[in-house]
C-alpha cells in the first residue's frame, strides 16, 4: 500500500516541480527530478546489501520519506506562472481578432 501511494503521487510532484521552476524548461526540471529519484533508489538498494541489516528499516525509511514531505508541501506557495503566461498569450490573441 505504501508503495502504491508513493508512486501514484510522482506525476503530481513532477508537475508541481515544473510549475515551481517555471522559467526553467520542463525537460531540465524533469531531468533533475528523475536523477534525484534514481540516486535515492540506488542508495535504498545499496543499503540492502549490508549483511544482517534485515528489512524492518525499509518500512521506517518509507514512512520517514512520506512524513518528511508533508512540511515541505505545507509551506510551498502555489504559483501558476505557466498558466499566467498562457492566459496573457490567449488574451492578446483574442484582442487582436
Amino acid at each position: 500500500m505504501g508503495t502504491m501511494f508513493l508512486t501514484s503521487t510522482l506525476p503530481l510532484f513532477f508537475e508541481m516541480a515544473c510549475e515551481a521552476a517555471y522559467p526553467v524548461p520542463e525537460g531540465t526540471t524533469n531531468l533533475v527530478m528523475t536523477f534525484g529519484c534514481n540516486v535515492g533508489g540506488v542508495i535504498f538498494l545499496a543499503i540492502q546489501m549490508i549483511p544482517n541489516i534485515g528489512t524492518k528499516w525499509a518500512t521506517w525509511c518509507m514512512m520517514g520519506c512520506i512524513v518528511s514531505c508533508i512540511p515541505v508541501l505545507a509551506f510551498l506557495k502555489e504559483r501558476y506562472n505557466r498558466l499566467e503566461v498562457d492566459e496573457i498569450t490567449t488574451d492578446s490573441l483574442q484582442s487582436d481578432i
